[in-house]
């Protein structure tokens, strides 16, 4: 463990670290987004719902989904911040 606390092998780590972050944050969420939780979204609204584009920027703390449509034809806006 003594190996850890070298400048260099923080220095990999921390790289290591938000490379994964960066990696995970732009394929893996966008990917899960779409996979689990528009059908999640679909089956609490009871309705058929389709998104065209899910944007995750995990560097800048930033997500955007776009082209948001249920069966009525309608946009519907679920979550505001």
């Amino acid at each position: 463990m003594r190996w850890l606390l070298r400048p260099s092998h923080l220095a990999i780590l921390a790289l290591g670290l938000v490379l994964l972050y960066t990696l995970v944050g732009f394929f893996l969420v966008p990917y899960l987004i779409k996979t689990y939780a528009i059908p999640a979204v679909a089956e609490k609204l009871k309705r058929p719902v389709l998104v065209k584009e899910v944007e995750l920027k995990p560097l800048y703390a930033f997500a955007s989904g776009d082209g948001f449509r249920n069966s009525r034809g309608g946009s519907v806006c679920l979550v505001r911040v």
